[in-house]
């Protein structure tokens, strides 16, 4: 693909935090003379990534619970 410049924006978990970063993006575009922008599929597989990190930590837990400690 060609294009002049890249913008990156963090991955977001509100769809206020979406709404504010493709507003900064849009005008960070204008500011430096975009006449047209591409926004791909933003924030794909993060929410499965973070299923799988669940399922890690609950294996982890059911396999060591009798070792931990837990603290008040």
């Amino acid at each position: 693909m060609y294009c002049k410049h890249i913008i990156h924006v963090k991955t977001q978990k509100t769809a206020d935090g979406w709404e504010n970063v493709v507003t900064k993006a849009l005008a960070h575009a204008d500011k430096i003379g975009c006449q047209s922008i591409a926004f791909p599929a933003l924030g794909t597989g993060e929410r499965e990534r973070e299923r799988e990190r669940e399922r890690e930590r609950e294996r982890d837990y059911k396999e060591h619970k009798e070792k931990m400690i837990f603290l008040p």
